[in-house]
């Protein structure tokens, strides 16, 4: 970000970052938008079955 606020003449980098972390806001939500598409609300992960014990008889 000082990088940034250096080569756009920002005195201070919270003027560059209140100007322009809105952008990587909406960045953030349109991927979570496309996402969503793939892993939607209803989908229900497969269950994996328990292992089986052995029963083992106490009287030999």
């Amino acid at each position: 970000m000082k990088a940034i606020q250096k080569r756009l003449g920002h005195s201070k980098e919270q003027t560059t970052s209140d100007i322009y972390t809105h952008v990587t806001k909406k960045l953030s939500r349109d991927t979570a938008e496309k996402f969503d598409k793939f892993a939607p609300a209803s989908f229900r992960p497969q269950s994996v079955p328990k292992p089986e014990t052995e029963s083992v008889s106490s009287s030999q």
